[in-house]
């Protein structure tokens, strides 16, 4: 509405121009003498005209231009913004969104599945529903996650397969038995009858305790199970001091055999940070605890699971030296079968040098390490002695039959000794979980002889 005010006093002012100028040049025309002098007036008279309204336009140029530059300060600085056009919506000219994701609504879905999957340790589930995905369907950044998260759960799910959680890893329903003889076994109460207690322990362990065995039963909730776990895996890492990405790896071994599963996947990625080549790193300390059980066994004669464990070694750890030096050691040409290298395990193998013996490693050249002796396991003497306590036990147990010169005493003794066995089995059983079957045998003829041993007892 103003702006028509303004034009329409504008017209007025031209009119007014008009009027004036015609009567001058009217007033002139009976005042001169000759029509070259009219003329002469009739110029002069347009020229001031012209002069004056040139004058004004500039004066409306400068004072838009003074304008745009008010508005542009009250903006601020706001490149490749212009002034909207005079018939246009100025609140159509809002400024825009930001833009949003290009990520499509199935492949946020896929991603959100997947994340959640591997929070939860399902690493190949994860990586399985990362693979469905095309670049098309995710933005960039979206699209260098799913990169990254599906090398990641690929590289897991080879790195915790084969390690399984005990049978008590959920801490439901355990409860310790405090035993007469100052013992404490925790397990599973499976049933309870006839005056005795059948427990499951782990490893698929199932033993019977007589009523006259068991002082007291302690009922613990699984809130008490998981505390207690957690203090036994904070002592460890305390134990441990420097986390290198093999303890890492133990500790994340550890907490899915005790149910500790929330903790699984930060130390996996701990270790993947720490070390680039952490699944390699992984792969060949899987293969270098078989190789030591396999020198052990060798070292003491026990042909059979030497011969087991070295099998053991070339079906599942066929890239590794140490297989290979196994091969070399035993003369055994490698197999034209050898599957696939794992996808995780990328990168040459560490091989140790042609001078070494058969326990020695090779260290990254010009590292300026020497080459380190591989360890025997510290438990590996831990078998032995459950092998001695056991040879104990039993030739006390043969002395302890009714008849037999100091039966009694024998028979004492022999108890004793098969209770140190039956401990040092099992925790032999714990350490070596690929030997859980062949250690269950041992232990179930020994909770055999245990009983009769302490019927024996009570009838005497």
């Amino acid at each position: 509405m103003q702006h028509v005010k303004k034009k329409r006093s504008k017209a007025l002012e031209v009119l007014i121009s008009v009027v004036l100028i015609g009567g001058a040049l009217g007033a002139a025309y009976f005042m001169v003498t000759s029509p070259d002098d009219f003329l002469s007036i009739v110029d002069s008279a347009f020229s001031l005209f012209r002069s004056e309204t040139t004058e004004e336009k500039g004066k409306k140029k400068d004072g838009e231009t003074e304008n745009e530059k008010a508005a542009e300060a009250s903006r601020g600085d706001r490149p490749g913004e212009t002034e909207p056009d005079p018939g246009e919506d100025v609140a159509s000219r809002a400024p825009l969104p930001a833009p949003t994701s290009t990520t499509t609504p199935r492949a946020l879905r896929l991603l959100e599945k997947a994340q959640s999957l591997y929070a939860s340790m399902d690493y190949s589930g994860a990586a399985k529903a990362l693979a469905s995905l095309s670049p098309g369907e995710l933005s960039d950044e979206d699209g260098r996650e799913v990169r990254s998260l599906r090398e990641k759960a690929k590289a897991f799910a080879d790195i915790v397969e084969g390690i399984e959680p005990l049978e008590l890893a959920d801490g439901r329903d355990v409860v310790v038995l405090h035993l007469a003889n100052g013992g404490e076994v925790k397990g599973r109460i499976l049933k309870e009858e006839g005056g005795y207690i059948q427990l499951q322990l782990n490893h698929g362990i199932r033993h019977r305790f007589s009523a006259g065995e068991v002082d007291r039963i302690e009922s613990l909730s699984r809130a008490e199970i998981l505390r207690r776990r957690e203090e036994a895996y904070e002592a460890q890492k305390r134990k441990a001091g420097t986390l290198t990405p093999v303890m890492l790896f133990t500790l994340a071994e550890y907490c899915i055999r005790q149910g500790l599963f929330h903790k699984v996947t930060p130390l996996l990625e701990q270790g993947m940070a720490a070390d680039p080549l952490f699944p390699e790193t992984v792969y060949n300390e899987k293969a270098k605890r078989v190789y030591a059980l396999f020198l052990w066994y060798k070292g003491k004669r026990k042909e059979t699971l030497a011969a087991k464990t070295l099998e053991e070694l070339l079906e599942t750890f066929p890239h590794s030296f140490y297989t290979k030096k196994a091969q070399e050691d035993e003369k055994i040409k490698p197999s034209r079968t050898t599957p696939p290298r794992p996808a995780s395990v990328e990168g040459p193998s560490k091989e140790p040098p042609p001078h070494a013996s058969p326990g020695d490693t090779q260290p990254e050249p010009g590292s300026g390490e020497e080459p380190t002796r591989v360890e025997l396991p510290e438990d590996a003497d831990l078998i032995e002695a459950a092998e001695q306590a056991l040879a104990e036990a039993r030739e006390h147990e043969a002395n302890s039959f009714p008849g037999k010169p100091d039966a009694d005493r024998e028979n004492l003794l022999a108890i004793q000794g098969l209770e140190k066995a039956i401990r040092l089995y099992e925790e032999a059983q714990r350490t070596y979980p690929s030997r859980a079957s062949e250690f269950e045998e041992i232990l179930q003829s020994m909770y055999a002889s245990l009983f009769w041993c302490k019927k024996r007892q009570t009838l005497g």
